[in-house]
């Protein structure tokens, strides 16, 4: 996953799914922590495509 944080919108991490509780993903949401402002909860978090799909083969079809 990739999270970013709203409140400052400079910090950017990634977690791996498997490392993470077995909450919903609501929950496991209001925990996490920016490390560089320190806001708990601020995050917007999207899928990390390029863990799954290799962008450097390109698409064939």
């Amino acid at each position: 996953m990739l999270v970013f944080c709203v409140e400052c919108q400079q910090h950017n991490g990634r977690l791996k799914l498997a490392d993470l509780p077995d909450w919903d993903w609501s929950e496991i949401s209001a925990h996490l922590k920016c490390t560089f402002c320190g806001k708990v909860g601020w995050v917007d978090t999207r899928l990390d495509w390029g863990e799954v799909v290799d962008f450097a083969k390109g698409v064939s079809g």
